[in-house]
């Protein structure tokens, strides 16, 4: 009994993993293509002629896989798989157009690959095409992009960004309204793989939108513009009249950023609308 569920054991660790697709060199399907083991060969099918791939049952190809000594594989979720014919195109003006993509979002990215494959089969790549991202694609390293020609036809391809960044993470607790600064974050590189919203590339005047938990990448999500006015802080008021200047001391009734409209009141408890400028610097409106 022991033994049984020792090399039960053994065969649900080191089970082999069937794929959703493979590529084929040519029409012929072989059994090498799923086991890597060129010196037991055979053709197991063949895609016909005008088209470009042939989907297989998942169970047809585990008997088949059984029949021939390979009893390591495990039964996938998926029913059936697809094998494809390889496109041989040369896609480095469309690597180069990903990867300028991604720069764009993060300049100072090091982008070390960028690796394309086409989702069907293409004799060869048109000369002209926009490339067309989806959505938030700036946030993850694989997704799906497509090319648009100008007969207006699809091209869609799988993609994979090998690279790393430099982002900012929390180095203790920030709690929200306080200010996002290197005593509470630090710099650190990272390997790009998925962001749940854009990491914030520059620290400058920024505070915290809501509490931050400790270790966390700082995202444009968690951060807001740093309040220059803060409600009961005393504030210098300008009013110009006739060109001339006049300044005094007033309350701020609500906090402010730069160039918003807040309330503050004067020594008199008269409310007045003034405009933020600077630190504790407002300007009377109009």
């Amino acid at each position: 009994m022991r033994i049984f569920l020792a090399i039960l054991i053994f065969l649900t660790i080191y089970a082999r993993e069937l794929k959703r697709e493979y590529l084929v060199e040519g029409s012929d399907i072989n059994l090498s293509v799923i086991t890597k083991d060129t010196k037991n060969d055979i053709k197991l099918f063949s895609i016909p002629k005008n088209r470009y791939q042939k989907r297989v049952s998942v169970l047809n190809i585990l008997k088949i896989l059984q029949q021939n000594g390979y009893k390591d594989f495990k039964k996938p979720r998926f029913g059936y798989i697809t094998f494809k014919r390889a496109s041989h195109i040369d896609t480095t003006k469309l690597k180069e157009k990903i990867k300028n993509y991604f720069l764009n979002h993060y300049p100072d990215m090091v982008i070390n690959n960028v690796t394309v494959t086409p989702r069907g089969y293409i004799e060869k790549m048109p000369k002209e095409y926009i490339l067309k991202m989806q959505p938030k694609s700036f946030l993850k390293s694989s997704g799906i992009c497509s090319v648009k020609l100008p007969s207006k036809r699809m091209l869609f391809f799988d993609y994979y960004v090998d690279g790393g960044l430099k982002v900012y993470k929390s180095n203790k607790i920030i709690k929200k309204g306080q200010s996002i600064d290197f005593r509470n974050i630090k710099a650190v590189f990272v390997r790009f793989d998925r962001f749940f919203a854009k990491p914030v590339l520059e620290i400058n005047s920024l505070q915290a939108k809501h509490n931050i938990p400790k270790n966390r990448v700082i995202t444009l999500r968690d951060v807001e513009s740093l309040d220059l006015v803060h409600k009961r802080d005393t504030v210098n008021v300008i009013y110009n009249k006739n060109g001339i200047e006049i300044d005094f001391s007033a309350k701020s009734l609500q906090n402010g950023k730069l160039g918003d409209i807040i309330t503050v009141v004067n020594s008199k408890k008269k409310r007045l609308r003034v405009k933020v400028i600077g630190k504790n610097l407002v300007k009377m409106t109009e």
